[in-house]
């Protein structure tokens, strides 16, 4: 039912708890999508800030290279454009690993807010239908751990109120 499902290790016996297992990390596709979209385009803006401070740079170089008259095919006009040429390739690759790192990242940190989203969710639902017998729990390292001590609480006192209620009317 569940996106995280728990997978069993044959050299671990049968009675011990599993560990989760995470399979599936885009489980809200509207919200980490965006959530990955709006993280790219301040990383895309801050990128060609950058970019661009590096282009200024170089382009002043060549201005002061051509303010002190030195020819067009001069040994300095030539260092300058190598330099802007590997600077501009770093920075390609750079940029690449760094939204490589970005998106892997955002999609894992934006599971660990949408996975207990989609259980509550479901714990919601699956309680509301009365197929819940269990209390909620989320993975060890999601955000929002604080979030199945107050439903279960929650639930507890609903139920006690509940059965206080049917035993005064049986009275």
């Amino acid at each position: 039912m569940l996106d995280n499902k728990m997978e069993q290790n044959p050299q671990q016996p049968a009675n011990k708890k599993r560990p989760y297992v995470r399979k599936v990390l885009l489980i809200n596709p509207k919200f980490q999508i965006s959530f990955l979209l709006y993280t790219c385009g301040i990383a895309t803006s801050i990128l060609l800030v950058f970019f661009t401070a590096n282009q200024y740079f170089f382009w002043k170089f060549t201005q002061k290279g051509r303010a002190l008259g030195l020819p067009t095919d001069h040994v300095f006009f030539r260092f300058i454009h190598d330099q802007q040429t590997m600077m501009n390739w770093i920075y390609l690759i750079t940029a690449f690993v760094a939204f490589g790192i970005l998106i892997y990242s955002g999609l894992f940190l934006s599971n660990k807010v949408a996975g207990p989203l989609y259980r509550l969710k479901n714990y919601l639902k699956d309680y509301g239908d009365g197929k819940i017998d269990k209390k909620l729990t989320f993975r060890k390292k999601d955000f929002f751990l604080e979030i199945p001590t107050h439903v279960n609480e929650c639930f507890e006192k609903v139920e006690k109120r509940i059965s206080s209620n049917e035993k005064d009317k049986a009275s």
